[in-house]
């Protein structure tokens, strides 16, 4: 399962369902210390970690879909 990094409140990480939006919420105790905002989490069946490489190529499209945007309204 993979989910995204909605936010984190305190102690607990509000994670997002990869495709669904499905909200779930886990200590922040058991992920990695830098996990922020946007991160992408994966869930093994025992243990969570980053996709880092994910991560990146998600944050890439959405530099490019802006780009994109900006570009479309230049031109207008």
């Amino acid at each position: 399962m993979k989910y995204i990094v909605d936010r984190i409140e305190e102690d607990i990480v509000v994670l997002l369902k990869y495709g669904t939006n499905e909200i779930i919420e886990i200590d922040k105790k058991i992920l990695s210390d830098n996990i922020h905002d946007g991160s992408i989490i994966v869930f093994d069946g025992n243990k969570y970690y980053l996709d880092i490489d994910d991560e990146e190529k998600r944050r890439q499209e959405i530099l490019n879909r802006f780009i994109k945007l900006r570009n479309k309204e230049e031109n207008y």
